[in-house]
């Protein structure tokens, strides 16, 4: 029979006594905490920093492994610098699974958002989800001459029959459509030469609501995240004069980004968070990216806040890595 002192003897001289494993432990604990205190402190603000930052939930859960494997190495100090930073990354995350439906008054609106990639989502499939869950208003990224000829061909204008649309080649175009009439419309770039944005005024018996559609340029280099930053932050903030402003779309942003946050500050919640499924993920679902890339939440609904949220979730569309995303909102009474 073994005992548990002749294990731990066994163990030290296997991993606990060795050099190296101070220098694992070590580099564990200051690669967690370089990453809890960027995070924490929002110091995302270039290469490769923002693209670390990106993955933060996941991250979480691996400073928690790594904190096993140190504890497991007995290297004490340098497990409870890992447990920090892992509790650090929890406490940023876990309150977007803590929301709670809107039970209020008010009328309901329900808002989809969907990237395309490049015009060539199924068309069939999101025209049959915008009918089976009743959209008011459907935002459309990367929408093409293409892409929408086949939507319009699967019955979407009868749907959804006024639209302030832009379609334009590979992943610029834009558009926003509804069940109600729209005005004061049109599109913008928030950055030079960046994908388009359609906006337009719906005006329903209860008010009227902007809606816009947003995508800005992914950072997925050092001057695609420069251009990404300065996007977000031409985004229109929720204090703007006018009426009530919804933005959705393709952020190329999760939560955990500082310069999203930034426009949230403004006034405006996230619906996903607001609802408690702020964890859905919404990227990469199809394409060479969905089999090597974490899944995390880029697409999003941001509302006022005095707009409630009833409901939210993420919907799997074939032939675009974007899942669509659906929110039911509460317009409050007159």
């Amino acid at each position: 029979m073994v005992d548990g002192t002749h294990i731990r003897t066994v163990w030290n001289g296997l991993v606990g006594e060795r050099p190296w494993s101070a220098l694992v432990a070590w580099s564990l604990a200051a690669g967690a905490a370089v990453i809890a205190l960027v995070r924490v402190l929002g110091l995302d603000t270039g290469t490769p920093l923002v693209q670390i930052v990106a993955f933060t939930p996941y991250l979480a859960v691996g400073f928690l492994a790594a904190a096993v494997l140190t504890g497991l190495m007995r290297r004490p100090v340098a497990t409870a610098v890992i447990v920090v930073a892992a509790l650090s990354l929890v406490a940023v995350v876990v309150p977007r699974t803590v929301g709670s439906a809107a039970s209020g008054p008010g009328a309901p609106l329900v808002v989809m958002s969907t990237n395309l990639r490049y015009g060539g989502a199924d068309a069939a499939s999101i025209v049959d989800l915008v009918r089976e869950a009743d959209v008011d208003v459907l935002a459309l990224q990367e929408l093409t001459p293409e892409g929408e000829r086949a939507l319009l061909d699967q019955g979407l204008a009868e749907l959804l029959p006024f639209r302030e649309s832009h379609p334009a080649p590979r992943a610029r175009g834009s558009a926003v459509y509804a069940r109600w009439p729209l005005s004061d419309g049109g599109v913008r770039s928030a950055t030079d030469g960046g994908f388009w944005q359609a906006y337009a005024t719906v005006t329903l018996d209860q008010g009227s609501v902007i809606v816009e559609s947003v995508h800005p340029v992914p950072p997925s280099s050092v001057p695609g995240t420069r251009d990404w930053l300065v996007a977000l932050r031409n985004q229109v903030p929720a204090d703007a004069e006018g009426p009530p402003r919804i933005l959705a779309g393709d952020f190329n942003a999760t939560l955990d980004h500082r310069a999203l946050r930034a426009l949230l500050a403004t006034g405006y919640q996230d619906a996903a968070a607001a609802a408690g499924a702020g964890l859905t993920p919404t990227w990469p679902f199809y394409g060479p990216r969905s089999a090597i890339t974490p899944k995390i939440a880029i697409d999003h609904i941001f509302v006022p806040e005095g707009i409630g949220v009833r409901d939210f979730r993420a919907v799997t569309i074939p032939h675009t890595d974007h899942r669509a995303i659906l929110a039911t909102l509460v317009l409050p009474p007159g």
